[in-house]
């Protein structure tokens, strides 16, 4: 995880980040996986976020969540999902005044491929990126739940079978909206030291 100031990715999380320096260079997930990091102030993003993964799925199934930040009340504050509803596409999410808001786009992901996904929220506009390119956008204003839950990778457990199956890498959280200039850059400059991913 790329660490920084305010404005750059959220810098607390320093379990997960000594995770990802010992899974070199990704995580791998089977049935059931999750890193599920504490609640920490600099995890209410509020408003505004980016959230960012590059992911190999090694199947397609409804429903898999990536980055999910959970309410601690069966809900979501924010998540970005690799699969979604019945056409399987990516969803970014945003919970405003206690409602879900989500858009999805693009098509389904491929199997045994590298993709990366974001999702952002600028305080008026939720998007969704593949591969550096913008698939849908939801005119929405609010600010972004405050919660107390975890958040989880690769998983939730406030719904229990939404779990990844494949492998995420270089897992990005802002607390801003990245334009799309600098999602194409976070997709072409690699976290930490590594300049290959795993296959």
């Amino acid at each position: 995880m790329r660490m920084g100031s305010s404005g750059h990715a959220i810098a607390s999380f320093v379990t997960l980040f000594q995770a990802f320096q010992m899974i070199v260079p990704c995580l791998l997930y089977t049935s059931n996986d999750l890193v599920s990091i504490a609640d920490a102030a600099d995890l209410d993003l509020s408003t505004g976020m980016t959230l960012e993964a590059w992911v190999y799925p090694s199947t397609v199934a409804t429903w898999r969540s990536l980055i999910f930040k959970s309410n601690g009340a069966n809900d979501l504050a924010y998540a970005l999902y690799a699969f979604s509803d019945g056409a399987n596409t990516p969803r970014g999410f945003v919970n405003i005044g206690g409602a879900q808001q989500d858009i999805g786009g693009g098509s389904t992901l491929p199997v045994n491929t590298w993709t990366h996904l974001a999702t952002t929220y600028d305080g008026s506009t939720l998007r969704v990126y593949v591969n550096g390119t913008a698939v849908g956008q939801l005119a929405v204003s609010g600010s972004i739940l405050a919660s107390t839950g975890a958040l989880e990778l690769g998983g939730n457990t406030a719904y229990g079978t939404e779990w990844f199956a494949g492998r995420m890498d270089e897992v990005r959280i802002y607390n801003r909206a990245l334009s799309t200039s600098e999602i194409v850059s976070d997709r072409d400059t690699p976290c930490l030291l590594y300049t290959s991913r795993c296959v």
